[in-house]
Protein backbone atom coordinates (compact mmCIF):
# COMPACT_ATOMS: atom_id res chain seq x y z
CA UNK A 1 0.00 0.00 0.00
CA UNK A 2 1.18 3.75 -1.15
CA UNK A 3 2.41 5.74 1.63
CA UNK A 4 -0.61 8.37 2.76
CA UNK A 5 0.99 12.04 1.71
CA UNK A 6 -0.03 14.78 4.11
CA UNK A 7 0.28 17.86 2.23
CA UNK A 8 1.12 20.75 4.57
CA UNK A 9 -0.72 24.37 4.27
CA UNK A 10 0.12 27.26 5.83
CA UNK A 11 -1.91 27.59 9.54
CA UNK A 12 -3.19 30.60 10.39
CA UNK A 13 -1.61 32.94 13.14
CA UNK A 14 -2.85 35.02 15.46
CA UNK A 15 -5.73 32.68 17.09
CA UNK A 16 -4.50 34.31 20.68
CA UNK A 17 -3.26 37.41 22.02
CA UNK A 18 0.62 37.51 21.25
CA UNK A 19 1.39 38.18 25.16
CA UNK A 20 -0.11 34.76 25.51
CA UNK A 21 3.17 33.21 23.60
CA UNK A 22 5.50 34.28 25.64
CA UNK A 23 4.96 31.55 28.63
CA UNK A 24 4.83 28.77 27.05
CA UNK A 25 7.80 29.77 24.99
CA UNK A 26 9.82 30.59 27.75
CA UNK A 27 8.97 27.18 29.10
CA UNK A 28 9.19 24.98 26.13
CA UNK A 29 12.85 27.31 25.49
CA UNK A 30 13.54 25.24 28.77
CA UNK A 31 12.74 22.08 28.08
CA UNK A 32 14.59 22.23 24.92
CA UNK A 33 17.48 22.44 27.14
CA UNK A 34 16.62 19.06 28.53
CA UNK A 35 16.36 17.55 24.72
CA UNK A 36 19.50 18.79 23.66
CA UNK A 37 21.54 17.24 26.16
CA UNK A 38 21.03 14.03 24.27
CA UNK A 39 22.54 15.60 21.13
CA UNK A 40 25.14 17.17 23.24
CA UNK A 41 26.23 14.19 25.12
CA UNK A 42 25.61 10.81 22.31
CA UNK A 43 25.81 12.35 19.09
CA UNK A 44 29.04 13.16 17.32
CA UNK A 45 30.31 16.68 17.63
CA UNK A 46 30.34 19.31 14.53
CA UNK A 47 31.88 22.48 14.89
CA UNK A 48 28.53 24.53 14.44
CA UNK A 49 27.17 22.26 17.18
CA UNK A 50 24.46 21.31 14.97
CA UNK A 51 24.97 17.93 17.12
CA UNK A 52 22.63 19.49 19.45
CA UNK A 53 19.83 21.32 17.09
CA UNK A 54 16.64 20.37 16.14
CA UNK A 55 14.31 19.99 12.86
CA UNK A 56 10.39 20.40 12.99
CA UNK A 57 8.96 16.89 12.76
CA UNK A 58 5.55 17.87 11.63
CA UNK A 59 2.96 15.06 12.25
CA UNK A 60 4.61 15.16 15.93
CA UNK A 61 4.30 18.90 16.25
CA UNK A 62 7.65 18.59 17.98
CA UNK A 63 11.34 19.58 17.69
CA UNK A 64 13.75 16.61 17.62
CA UNK A 65 17.47 16.19 17.63
CA UNK A 66 19.38 13.81 15.40
CA UNK A 67 19.00 9.81 15.69
CA UNK A 68 21.36 8.19 18.34
CA UNK A 69 22.93 5.04 17.67
CA UNK A 70 22.06 2.50 20.16
CA UNK A 71 20.22 -0.87 20.72
CA UNK A 72 17.31 0.73 19.86
CA UNK A 73 17.64 3.78 18.06
CA UNK A 74 15.92 7.12 18.81
CA UNK A 75 15.43 10.39 18.61
CA UNK A 76 14.72 12.89 21.80
CA UNK A 77 12.07 15.44 21.22
CA UNK A 78 9.99 18.24 22.81
CA UNK A 79 6.30 18.06 21.46
CA UNK A 80 5.26 21.74 21.55
CA UNK A 81 1.25 21.06 21.73
CA UNK A 82 1.42 19.71 25.20
CA UNK A 83 4.61 20.47 26.33
CA UNK A 84 5.79 16.74 26.77
CA UNK A 85 9.27 15.38 25.91
CA UNK A 86 9.55 12.34 23.82
CA UNK A 87 11.49 9.68 22.35
CA UNK A 88 10.80 8.89 18.96
CA UNK A 89 12.01 5.82 16.51
CA UNK A 90 13.67 6.71 13.66
CA UNK A 91 9.98 7.00 11.65
CA UNK A 92 9.26 9.44 14.27
CA UNK A 93 7.09 7.56 15.68
CA UNK A 94 7.01 8.38 20.00
CA UNK A 95 8.35 5.27 21.65
CA UNK A 96 8.00 7.13 25.39
CA UNK A 97 6.51 9.67 26.23
CA UNK A 98 6.94 12.56 29.47
CA UNK A 99 3.93 15.13 29.77
CA UNK A 100 5.98 18.22 31.69
CA UNK A 101 3.16 20.13 32.84
CA UNK A 102 3.07 19.64 36.41
CA UNK A 103 6.43 18.49 36.62
CA UNK A 104 9.85 20.24 37.17
CA UNK A 105 13.27 19.93 35.22
CA UNK A 106 14.82 17.28 37.22
CA UNK A 107 12.00 15.45 36.82
CA UNK A 108 12.51 15.74 33.10
CA UNK A 109 16.39 14.98 33.06
CA UNK A 110 15.20 12.06 35.15
CA UNK A 111 13.13 10.27 33.00
CA UNK A 112 15.13 11.31 29.95
CA UNK A 113 18.02 9.42 31.43
CA UNK A 114 15.50 6.32 32.41
CA UNK A 115 13.68 6.67 28.82
CA UNK A 116 17.76 6.51 26.68
CA UNK A 117 19.17 3.66 29.21
CA UNK A 118 15.81 1.64 28.42
CA UNK A 119 17.07 2.06 24.29
CA UNK A 120 20.24 0.95 25.03
CA UNK A 121 21.79 4.81 25.29
CA UNK A 122 24.63 5.91 27.48
CA UNK A 123 22.85 7.93 30.28
CA UNK A 124 25.46 8.25 32.45
CA UNK A 125 26.97 11.01 30.27
CA UNK A 126 24.08 13.66 29.93
CA UNK A 127 24.67 16.74 31.45
CA UNK A 128 22.12 17.91 33.23
CA UNK A 129 23.18 21.68 33.80
CA UNK A 130 21.02 24.24 31.74
CA UNK A 131 22.42 27.11 29.23
CA UNK A 132 23.39 30.44 31.62
CA UNK A 133 22.88 32.51 29.12
CA UNK A 134 18.60 31.86 28.07
CA UNK A 135 15.95 33.86 29.84
CA UNK A 136 15.73 33.54 33.36
CA UNK A 137 11.97 32.07 34.19
CA UNK A 138 11.63 30.13 37.84
CA UNK A 139 11.41 26.24 36.04
CA UNK A 140 15.49 27.02 36.36
CA UNK A 141 14.95 27.31 40.10
CA UNK A 142 13.04 24.10 40.81
CA UNK A 143 9.56 25.44 39.53
CA UNK A 144 6.78 23.22 38.36
CA UNK A 145 6.12 23.73 34.34
CA UNK A 146 2.69 25.13 33.42
CA UNK A 147 2.86 24.99 29.98
CA UNK A 148 0.42 28.27 29.48
CA UNK A 149 -2.79 27.34 27.97
CA UNK A 150 -3.69 25.11 24.89
CA UNK A 151 -4.65 27.35 22.80
CA UNK A 152 -1.03 29.30 23.54
CA UNK A 153 0.93 26.18 22.93
CA UNK A 154 -0.78 25.47 19.67
CA UNK A 155 -0.18 28.84 18.45
CA UNK A 156 3.09 28.26 19.19
CA UNK A 157 3.53 25.55 17.51
CA UNK A 158 1.76 26.71 14.38
CA UNK A 159 4.82 28.91 14.26
CA UNK A 160 7.59 26.45 13.70
CA UNK A 161 5.43 24.67 11.50
CA UNK A 162 4.67 27.67 9.58
CA UNK A 163 8.44 28.68 9.77
CA UNK A 164 10.13 25.27 8.70
CA UNK A 165 7.53 25.10 5.39
CA UNK A 166 9.01 28.64 4.37
CA UNK A 167 12.29 28.43 5.00
CA UNK A 168 12.12 24.98 3.82
CA UNK A 169 11.01 26.12 0.00
CA UNK A 170 13.50 29.02 0.52
CA UNK A 171 16.28 26.66 0.94
CA UNK A 172 15.05 24.29 -1.72
CA UNK A 173 15.71 27.22 -3.74
CA UNK A 174 18.61 29.21 -2.43
CA UNK A 175 21.86 27.93 -3.86
CA UNK A 176 23.96 27.14 -0.21
CA UNK A 177 21.42 27.58 1.93
CA UNK A 178 21.97 24.98 4.84
CA UNK A 179 19.44 22.23 6.95
CA UNK A 180 16.14 24.16 8.43
CA UNK A 181 17.07 24.14 12.19
CA UNK A 182 16.58 25.07 15.61
CA UNK A 183 19.18 26.39 18.17
CA UNK A 184 18.71 25.30 21.52
CA UNK A 185 20.19 28.74 22.30
CA UNK A 186 18.02 31.42 21.12
CA UNK A 187 15.32 28.55 20.13
CA UNK A 188 15.09 30.15 16.77
CA UNK A 189 14.69 28.48 13.71
CA UNK A 190 16.91 29.12 10.50
CA UNK A 191 18.79 28.48 7.37
CA UNK A 192 22.30 30.25 6.83
CA UNK A 193 23.09 30.65 3.26
CA UNK A 194 27.03 30.23 2.74
CA UNK A 195 28.05 33.68 0.10
CA UNK A 196 31.36 32.72 0.82
CA UNK A 197 33.84 30.96 2.54
CA UNK A 198 33.42 27.67 4.90
CA UNK A 199 30.50 28.74 6.56
CA UNK A 200 33.36 29.84 9.49
CA UNK A 201 33.31 33.26 11.52
CA UNK A 202 35.72 34.70 8.42
CA UNK A 203 32.63 34.16 5.73
CA UNK A 204 30.10 36.15 4.28
CA UNK A 205 27.18 34.50 5.44
CA UNK A 206 23.20 35.46 5.23
CA UNK A 207 20.63 33.64 8.01
CA UNK A 208 17.39 33.59 7.22
CA UNK A 209 14.38 32.63 9.92
CA UNK A 210 12.38 33.04 12.65
CA UNK A 211 12.52 33.77 16.08
CA UNK A 212 9.48 32.86 18.96
CA UNK A 213 10.63 35.86 20.56
CA UNK A 214 13.46 36.73 23.06
CA UNK A 215 14.72 39.24 25.37
CA UNK A 216 14.59 42.38 22.87
CA UNK A 217 11.47 41.56 21.28
CA UNK A 218 8.98 39.67 23.16
CA UNK A 219 6.88 38.56 20.24
CA UNK A 220 7.77 36.08 17.07
CA UNK A 221 9.54 37.68 13.99
CA UNK A 222 11.20 36.76 11.08
CA UNK A 223 14.62 37.97 10.77
CA UNK A 224 17.26 38.15 7.83
CA UNK A 225 20.64 38.85 9.02
CA UNK A 226 24.33 39.52 6.99
CA UNK A 227 27.56 38.89 8.06
CA UNK A 228 29.65 40.34 8.20
CA UNK A 229 27.02 43.14 9.58
CA UNK A 230 27.62 46.36 7.35
CA UNK A 231 29.04 49.39 8.39
CA UNK A 232 29.49 51.74 5.25
CA UNK A 233 26.88 51.54 3.20
CA UNK A 234 22.92 52.90 3.79
CA UNK A 235 20.33 50.29 4.78
CA UNK A 236 17.93 49.91 1.52
CA UNK A 237 14.20 49.76 1.87
CA UNK A 238 12.04 46.86 2.80
CA UNK A 239 8.49 45.78 2.07
CA UNK A 240 6.06 47.62 3.98
CA UNK A 241 6.09 46.66 7.63
CA UNK A 242 9.43 45.51 7.63
CA UNK A 243 12.38 47.18 9.05
CA UNK A 244 16.21 47.36 9.76
CA UNK A 245 17.40 46.40 13.55
CA UNK A 246 20.25 47.81 14.56
CA UNK A 247 20.75 47.65 17.96
CA UNK A 248 23.96 44.72 18.95
CA UNK A 249 23.04 42.79 15.45
CA UNK A 250 22.29 44.11 11.94
CA UNK A 251 19.41 42.47 10.25
CA UNK A 252 15.80 42.82 8.12
CA UNK A 253 13.00 42.02 10.53
CA UNK A 254 9.29 41.30 10.39
CA UNK A 255 7.20 40.88 14.03
CA UNK A 256 3.81 39.27 14.26
CA UNK A 257 2.31 42.40 14.91
CA UNK A 258 3.05 43.23 11.67
CA UNK A 259 2.08 40.00 10.62
CA UNK A 260 -0.95 39.05 11.74
CA UNK A 261 -2.92 41.89 10.82
CA UNK A 262 -3.37 40.20 7.06
CA UNK A 263 -6.41 37.96 8.49
CA UNK A 264 -6.07 35.17 5.68
CA UNK A 265 -3.59 32.25 5.54
CA UNK A 266 -2.39 32.63 2.06
CA UNK A 267 -2.13 36.28 2.50
CA UNK A 268 0.30 35.79 5.58
CA UNK A 269 1.95 33.54 3.73
CA UNK A 270 2.61 35.52 1.09
CA UNK A 271 3.88 38.64 3.45
CA UNK A 272 6.41 36.44 4.83
CA UNK A 273 7.82 35.29 1.37
CA UNK A 274 7.93 38.77 -0.01
CA UNK A 275 9.67 40.29 3.24
CA UNK A 276 12.19 37.03 3.27
CA UNK A 277 12.67 37.27 -0.74
CA UNK A 278 13.21 41.03 -0.94
CA UNK A 279 15.45 41.42 2.64
CA UNK A 280 17.78 38.32 1.23
CA UNK A 281 18.66 40.03 -1.88
CA UNK A 282 19.24 43.59 0.05
CA UNK A 283 21.82 41.23 2.87
CA UNK A 284 23.71 39.47 0.30
CA UNK A 285 23.96 42.72 -1.54
CA UNK A 286 25.01 44.67 0.91
CA UNK A 287 27.18 42.11 2.95
CA UNK A 288 29.56 42.22 -0.91
CA UNK A 289 29.27 46.11 -0.84
CA UNK A 290 29.69 47.14 3.03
Amino acid sequence: MAAVRHERVWKLLGGVPLEELIEPRLESHYAAQIVQSVGSALLPAVPDFRHTSFEWVPQANALAGGLVASREPFRAGIRLTDLALALFDGSARPVDVFDLIGRTLADGFSWLKRAVTSRGGAADRIDERVNPDIPRHPVRDGARFTGGNQAARTELAAWYDDADQVLGAFRAGTPNAGPVRCWPHHFDIASLVVLSGDGGEGSRTVGVGLSPGDAGCAEPYWYVTPWPAPRSVALPPLPAGAFWHTEGWVGAVLTASVLVRERNAEQQATAVRVFLDAAFRECRRITTTG
